[in-house]
């Protein structure tokens, strides 16, 4: 097909896990592939859905689906399978040949490596001899001081994010990847701090989580009393940064400060006895884990969204409570960094476990005690979602990605 007769360009996607109705990655998978399909002929090598036959791509329009359902599955061991990905090693070979054939008969325009979004994987379209767009990435962020104060360690997985360090650096394949990549897209300005000086002139960020403006119910949180309604979604693990937000809670001694908890993990027993320790127990709601429906209009009854989290890699529930009109109270690290700023939130930085317990009991008090405040930032969370996590935001910024190299590898032609 000659490129003057066609009104979209032909994109070759690599998609490692997609399906529509998983969740975190694979899920965003799908949302970022449908989306691109309204501007962009796709053909998608994917391995598809971990757990069902299909990954919800098979019948859209635009989409050309070539599934490489994996020889041998690890979704029994699901939280390795999620974060390490030991069958993309399979999918890698099998993927890169599936590419060239693709490539050999189809006019394709560009290449473009979506997930994993971790920079630790080498993508199946290097050898591709056409512009390659890579990302958006995210992850990697160490562990910072404060949590040999804190209760528990880390699962024995996140060890491994030093060893991707080194590799991002030193392996070369990766090397390759990142020399061959004509734009490395990435979440937040954080990830760039993991990649070498000579790729940063490369980086562009566009978040690589957004939202559809009215998926959230938006409400005023009018509330009558003279109290705050905190809310913290998230697993109940020591990077999360629950522990620090108790402590916070007891510095301030106001009862009419409550806490309402979502989740669930391996620390949830010592919180709930920490919150007694402390003569908090009585603010504190615990949910656990509740259907995804329930923690959305839980927003519309809150006042602030908390999450202390250390080392946030993305920021999705941030960004969630954010669309629904809350202010955030935050750790000023990782996704959320970005994702938040001054006018719809209170952000804490990284230190001791004393002064970041101090800085969120202040950051809390301020919120508490000003609602005007807290209303106007949840107005001004609301305008920057729409401005910089919305799906029409982030698919405007993809696609002038894709139009710039474009048409800098054909001028250069």
């Amino acid at each position: 097909m000659n490129k003057e007769k066609r009104t979209k360009p032909n994109v070759l996607v690599c998609a490692y896990c997609v399906d529509k109705n998983d969740v975190s990655e694979a899920q965003m998978a799908y949302e970022w592939i449908t989306r691109l399909a309204k501007f962009a002929n796709l053909w998608v090598v994917t391995a598809g859905s971990r757990f069902h036959s299909e990954c919800g791509l098979e019948d859209c329009e635009n989409i050309e689906l070539i599934t490489l359902k994996p020889h041998i599955s690890f979704k029994w061991w699901d939280i390795f399978d999620r974060f390490v990905h030991p069958g993309y090693i399979e999918f890698y070979f099998r993927a890169r040949k599936a590419a060239k054939q693709i490539l050999s008969k189809y006019d394709i325009d560009l290449c473009h490596h979506l997930t994993p979004q971790s920079l630790r994987y080498p993508s199946p379209l290097l050898e591709a001899d056409v512009p390659l767009v890579m990302g958006p990435f995210h992850g990697g962020l160490q562990a910072p001081a404060v949590m040999k104060e804190l209760k528990g360690k880390e699962d024995w997985f996140f060890f491994l994010r030093k060893i991707d360090n080194l590799r991002v650096y030193m392996d070369p394949l990766l090397r390759k990847n990142y020399s061959k990549a004509k734009l490395i897209i990435l979440s937040a300005p954080y990830v760039k701090e993991r990649l070498l000086a000579q790729y940063h002139n490369k980086c562009v960020i566009i978040p690589g989580i957004a939202l559809s403006p009215d998926s959230i119910a938006k409400t005023n949180h009018i509330n009558s009393n003279n109290g705050m309604r905190m809310i913290y979604v998230a697993k109940l693990e020591p990077s999360k940064g629950l522990e620090i937000l108790l402590y916070a809670m007891a510095k301030l001694k106001d009862n009419n400060i409550t806490l309402t908890v979502y989740g669930k993990g391996s620390l949830e027993h010592y919180y709930r006895q920490l919150a007694k320790q402390l003569n908090i127990a009585d603010n504190i709601t615990w949910k656990g884990f509740v259907p995804y429906a329930e923690i959305i209009n839980s927003y519309a009854t809150a006042d602030v969204f908390a999450l202390p989290s250390l080392k946030e890699p993305a920021g999705g529930a941030v960004i969630e409570a954010m669309s629904a009109g809350l202010p955030i109270l935050c750790v000023d690290a990782g996704g959320p960094a970005y994702a938040v700023t001054e006018n719809c939130g209170i952000k804490v930085p990284l230190g001791s476990k004393e002064q970041m317990v101090n800085d969120l009991a202040m950051g809390i008090a301020k919120l508490k005690n000003n609602p005007p405040l807290r209303a106007a930032m949840g107005r001004n969370a609301q305008e920057r979602v729409l401005m910089k996590f919305s799906w029409e935001a982030v698919m405007r910024e993809m696609l002038s990605v894709y139009n710039s190299v474009m048409n800098t590898n054909m001028n250069r032609g």
